[in-house]
């Protein structure tokens, strides 16, 4: 996969921002292809990165991703929490986008059908 390995170029070279970015547009594509047990670990890897760079808005971006990919993995408990978590930064920054994981959170809790694992 060409994304994988641009991830692991920018790590080796010191580009901890474009592996961010990277890892989190390989979770984005996992979780559309239904694999939501690697989108997560993707997520986990860029918010990692973005953490460590400070990148907030970025983080909050990626928290609001893991979220919905726990979610579709039937891991509700820890979608809400990455969500919350999400919500808490983008309203630090007063971002709109604070409405997103808003929304969600504001839905009941009801579990995902079951076969969010892989393909």
């Amino acid at each position: 996969m060409p994304a994988l390995i641009s991830a692991r170029l920018h790590e080796e070279t010191g580009d901890r921002h474009g592996a961010a970015l990277t890892w989190d547009s390989l979770g984005y594509v996992r979780h559309g292809l239904g694999g939501q047990d690697r989108a997560a670990d993707c997520y986990r890897r860029a918010l990692a990165l973005h953490r460590e760079l400070g990148d907030r808005y970025d983080e909050a971006e990626v928290l609001d991703n893991l979220g919905d990919s726990l979610q579709a993995a039937g891991d509700l408990d820890a979608a809400r929490r990455a969500w919350r978590e999400a919500l808490t930064v983008f309203d630090e920054l007063r971002h709109p986008d604070a409405d997103r994981p808003r929304l969600k959170l504001a839905v009941p809790a009801v579990p995902a059908p079951a076969g969010g694992g892989e393909p």
